[in-house]
């Protein structure tokens, strides 16, 4: 850890800050956060790295990432975690599909219907199939993608119902979809994950301080 830290303090002008989002949202605020950062280290490259959770936390697990953005709660106890986010994941359909005539959808509601979600390696995707498989329900499962322009878009052309957490449906919908929460909710938290007893640089400290300052900011 000595090592790594003098190493550090040697590269300090010419260092990156190795950073993990999932890429549906990529673009909610992290460019203003990258920016706000490079205010405190101008001379710092930041590297960011687009891949689903669970993928994420194994990359900080391993020393690949400095810092990533994951779902609550994670997996290894060797990570720390930091609130971000407190949403849920939403139902995304045309004004005219059937289930707009309820205000909250249950799984056995949306189970004889065609779904488009996020792919399989995906905290979501893992998440909702889980409550599928509780309730002893076969989901429909039509398209995949990371993206959530593409999958609001196939969505809204095919008549069918995208699974989405809340933020992003919110950013992308260009189609005035209908949204409606599952009952019962299907919450959705993000936090900032970063190794446990490991060294941590101040780039890596205040780029963690300026992504809960943008997202949760002081009232």
């Amino acid at each position: 850890e000595l090592e790594r830290q003098l190493a550090d303090l040697k590269r300090m002008n010419r260092e990156r800050v190795l950073l993990g989002i999932p890429p549906m949202i990529a673009a909610l605020d992290f460019p203003e956060i990258i920016m706000k950062f490079r205010r405190h280290f101008p001379d710092v490259t930041v590297e960011v790295h687009e891949y689903g959770a669970r993928k994420l936390e194994s990359m900080v697990l391993d020393g690949t990432l400095d810092v990533a953005i994951s779902m609550h709660p994670v997996e290894s106890n060797d990570l720390s975690e930091i609130a971000i986010i407190q949403d849920q994941v939403v139902c995304a359909m045309n004004p005219d599909h059937p289930l707009t005539a309820l205000e909250r959808i249950t799984l056995d509601d949306l189970s004889p219907y065609a779904i488009n979600t996020f792919p399989v390696e995906y905290a979501v995707y893992e998440e909702l199939i889980k409550k599928f498989k509780a309730r002893k329900l076969l989901p429909h499962i039509d398209v995949t993608s990371p993206s959530c322009d593409f999958l609001l878009k196939i969505s809204h052309l095919s008549n069918e119902v995208c699974v989405l957490p809340a933020p992003c449906v919110r950013h992308y919908d260009r189609d005035n979809m209908d949204v409606r929460p599952f009952e019962p909710n299907y919450n959705w938290s993000l936090c900032i994950v970063y190794r446990k007893n490991s060294y941590m640089s101040d780039r890596v400290r205040t780029l963690i301080s300026c992504i809960e300052q943008v997202v949760n900011p002081p009232v």
